[in-house]
């Protein structure tokens, strides 16, 4: 099975740690769904094919948060920090 069948690396993410604006590129069509580090669900975004979705997260508080790639498992974290 080759990489991209399994779906690892379909999300990148920059800036990381990030205090603004979040680009978050995908290689295939998915939702992301952004948890806090207590689990809470705090957004949710659905993502196209090749494309890059830019997320302000400047009203989140500081800490760390992992963004779920629903179609494909996998699981990106990233800091929020001034």
């Amino acid at each position: 099975v080759g990489v991209e069948e399994m779906g690892y690396d379909n999300v990148e993410i920059y800036p990381n740690p990030v205090s603004r604006n979040l680009h978050i590129k995908t290689q295939q069509k998915t939702i992301l769904t952004i948890y806090n580090s207590d689990g809470k669900k705090i957004d949710q975004h659905i993502s196209e094919e090749n494309s890059t979705n830019k997320i302000n997260v400047e009203n989140y508080p500081d800490g760390l948060y992992f963004i779920v790639d629903e179609k494909n498992n996998q699981v990106i974290k990233f800091i929020k920090h001034e």
